[in-house]
């Protein structure tokens, strides 16, 4: 069974939901060990007692979790690296599914169902499509599919991508997770486990966090980037629908100009036509605006 090390960055994160990110790595059987960084925390992060000669702590300026990341993959020593966020927890037997998996077709990484725990302590399972489960990704492109398969945590990366030079875009704040696994694929093939990798915490609604709707401006920003890098015609059907879900929010919860009119000429390029519905949306928002 090869190995992996666990890669968690960390930003300001209670102490008991670190530990128990750490924790649930750590009790995977493959997993040589967690590389920890802490990416400029308030309150430096700690390690727990029990992992003492199993883990790494890393302290850097905060640079954000991209950079976090490819602080921490310039320690591995495994044969993958497995992203994991402060807030999750590892699933073993997912985890250990998907190594076998990748291992298997000599892949370049994979990744793999996920469960998501509610804030109110409920919990969902957000499979794999289907079709895709137990093989190789049927195209590199697949990785732009608007669904959460390829959101950062749970993302399972070969050393040898690693080795090559491959890391994720700081300069990206919401997309740097497709790029990465786009990037990847040039290494090798990527792999869909039906088995669940990670326990994923949501975060209330109206939180103010990466994904959330006050960050549209800058995730219209990364997209329109992600679709000039890596656009192909391959890939059409999934820039469409991504692109038309993020006009349909930007019309309903509002968004300045210049984003506005670069989402929608975007859409004009490609021949993808802007809804009306959303067309009137956002006018009428736009003249409601003091």
């Amino acid at each position: 069974m090869p190995s992996f090390q666990a890669i968690i960055p960390t930003f300001n994160a209670p102490s008991q939901r670190l530990h128990a990110s750490i924790r649930s790595a750590l009790a995977a059987p493959s997993c040589s060990g967690v590389i920890i960084v802490d990416d400029g925390s308030a309150a430096p992060a700690q390690l727990p007692a029990d992992a003492a000669g199993r883990a790494i702590l890393i302290h850097q300026p905060n640079a954000g979790p991209s950079a976090a990341r490819n602080t921490g993959l310039d320690q591995l020593s495994a044969d993958f690296a497995f992203f994991l966020d402060d807030d999750d927890e590892l699933l073993t037997q997912g985890v250990e599914s998907l190594i076998r998996l990748a291992a298997s077709l000599n892949a370049a990484g994979g990744v793999a169902a996920r469960i998501h725990l509610a804030p109110d302590g409920s919990r969902t399972l957000k499979p794999a499509p289907p079709e895709w489960t137990g093989r190789a990704l049927p195209l590199p492109d697949d990785v732009f599919r608007p669904i959460t398969l390829f959101n950062g945590s749970g993302i399972l990366a070969h050393r040898r991508a690693i080795e090559a030079g491959l890391r994720f875009d700081p300069s990206l704040t919401l997309g740097e997770d497709r790029d990465f696994c786009r990037r990847l694929a040039d290494h090798g093939p990527l792999v869909v486990s039906a088995e669940p990798a990670v326990l994923q915490r949501l975060h209330p609604p109206g939180a103010s966090n990466l994904t959330s709707m006050s960050r549209l401006s800058r995730r219209v920003a990364d997209h329109l980037t992600l679709m000039a890098r890596h656009f192909r015609p391959q890939g059409d059907c999934h820039w469409r629908e991504a692109t038309r879900w993020l006009v349909n929010a930007c019309a309903k919860h509002g968004i300045d100009a210049p984003s506005w009119h670069a989402l929608t000429a975007a859409c004009r390029e490609h021949g993808w036509p802007v809804p009306l519905k959303a067309r009137l949306r956002y006018r009428l928002r736009s003249r409601a605006r003091p």
